[in-house]
């Protein structure tokens, strides 16, 4: 949500498409987007990753706080959904918790591994696909 709407906020130009699974979520993005005055340049889907988004829809940047409680698995998924989802020189920002090296493992067989960033346990990844 928030780094959704901070984009939004940033560039009047883009188009952000904000996903979560979570109904609850999904309820206080809509409000954020509103008192935020973006609600007009994004699009709030509940969906598991890509599913319920058409798959002529391509992306620029993908950002992402993956679930903790998904684990490896979620990060799979995302690998294999994202590759096809992403233009070319498009990519991934990922903020993990003490993962990275799971993280990098999964994608760096078809994407570049462009940044590290880590404070306090957290890493923040760039993926890029060449």
């Amino acid at each position: 949500g928030p780094i959704g709407i901070y984009i939004a906020k940033r560039n009047a130009k883009v188009k952000v498409y904000m996903i979560d699974v979570n109904h609850i979520a999904i309820k206080l993005v809509n409000k954020n987007a509103e008192i935020n005055g973006v609600k007009e340049r994004v699009v709030i889907i509940k969906s598991d990753i890509f599913k319920a988004i058409p798959t002529e829809v391509k992306f620029n940047a993908i950002y992402s706080n993956p679930p903790l409680s998904k684990g490896v698995e979620f990060i799979k998924k995302l690998e294999e959904e994202a590759y096809d989802r992403l233009y070319s020189k498009g990519f991934i920002q990922l903020v993990v918790y003490k993962g990275e090296a799971n993280v990098i493992k999964i994608f760096e067989k078809r994407f570049r591994i462009d940044n590290l960033k880590r404070k306090k346990g957290y890493s923040i990844i760039t993926i890029v696909k060449d």
